[in-house]
């Protein structure tokens, strides 16, 4: 069990959504907490000169809200939280983890495919460089009682 759990969540694809929570459910201490995390790739500078600032918070407030809707409808425990940050998402994950020993990464992955072989996966990336536990949910079936 983990006294907090980092899950990493791309609001943009939910698809893993339900299996990334059934496990976190299952690897929490009692009192436990969870951080949902999302996190935005900076934009390129010549594209950000060319958004607005307003369209910019407006994107921000609107993947907050996703985060906010999630903590809701899910039963999650009360001190869950939901946290947005901008950067490389592995370096994210591992950053807001720490290396605390009672802490572990839930990051969702899908079966690889070519790009994968050529640039590697975030669950890679993860895997290779945090000082913590990462849980990898894959995208096939299997069981979720995952460290018990």
């Amino acid at each position: 069990m983990f006294d907090e759990l980092v899950v990493a969540i791309d609001i943009c694809e939910l698809a893993q959504l339900k299996r990334s929570l059934a496990v976190a459910r299952k690897n929490l201490a009692t009192d436990g907490r969870i951080t949902l995390l999302h996190v935005m790739s900076p934009l390129p500078g010549f594209i950000a000169s060319q958004i607005d600032q307003k369209d910019r918070v407006l994107a921000w407030q609107s993947s907050q809200a996703v985060l906010d809707k999630i903590i809701a409808s899910e039963s999650l425990p009360p001190n869950t939280v939901g946290r947005l940050e901008v950067g490389n998402v592995y370096r994210k994950l591992i950053e807001v983890a720490g290396n605390n020993e009672g802490t572990a990464i839930i990051i969702a992955s899908h079966t690889p495919g070519a790009s994968n072989v050529l640039m590697g996966s975030v669950a890679a990336q993860v895997i290779k460089h945090a000082k913590c536990s990462v849980l990898v949910v894959r995208d096939r079936q299997l069981p979720l009682n995952v460290g018990s």
